[in-house]
């Protein structure tokens, strides 16, 4: 996956002189990324808020 956003960089990098609105790396990798379903984001963001959380209280803010 990290050659693939290198390749994508480099490639976005030659083709924008060309192009009207410069190309961007995200944009040609869209086909290849995963899409994430509504289910695996609000894990990921349960598992952030509650990281978070952890955080916070490790810090003596969580009162």
């Amino acid at each position: 996956m990290a050659k693939r956003w290198e390749t994508a960089y480099w490639v976005a990098n030659i083709i924008s002189p060309h192009l009207r609105k410069p190309a961007k790396a995200g944009t040609l990798m869209r086909p290849f990324l995963k899409q994430k379903t509504k289910e695996e984001q609000a894990r990921e963001r349960e598992r952030f808020y509650a990281d978070f959380e952890r955080q916070r209280k490790e810090a003596g803010n969580g009162k």
